[in-house]
């Protein structure tokens, strides 16, 4: 999901060489996501760049661009909401929801973040 011509001009998806996106997998490209070479996207997994102020009662649009880095693994039913960059090699492991960056080469699991962007 997700157009150039949409809501943000870095709407749409682009993948990078070697990239793979698991069977079941959404892609919600409102505000663009780019995936590096050679990630690796396991089945069911939700990327979303873009949701809505919910403290507003108009729920105006909002971007959140996501970029998934070279070499990247995400684990099967795994979340990522945007804004977020996960660096090189990052692993965001099965089932996991990650709202905000994952450092390169680091790992994560469970709830990444939910603290800062409740905060927000």
């Amino acid at each position: 999901m997700g157009r150039s011509d949409g809501p943000s001009p870095r709407g749409g998806v682009r993948i990078g060489s070697d990239g793979r996106i698991g069977a079941g997998c959404v892609l919600e490209g409102s505000d663009g996501i780019d995936i590096g070479p050679g990630a690796d996207l396991g089945p069911r997994v939700l990327v979303v760049s873009s949701g809505h102020d919910l403290a507003r009662r108009s729920l105006p649009w909002q971007g959140g661009p996501v970029r998934i880095g070279a070499n990247v693994r995400i684990g099967a039913d795994a979340t990522v909401v945007g804004p977020c960059v996960l660096g090189d090699g990052a692993v965001v492991a099965p089932g996991a929801v990650v709202v905000g960056d994952v450092p390169a080469g680091h790992t994560t699991s469970g709830v990444l973040a939910a603290e800062r962007r409740a905060a927000s």
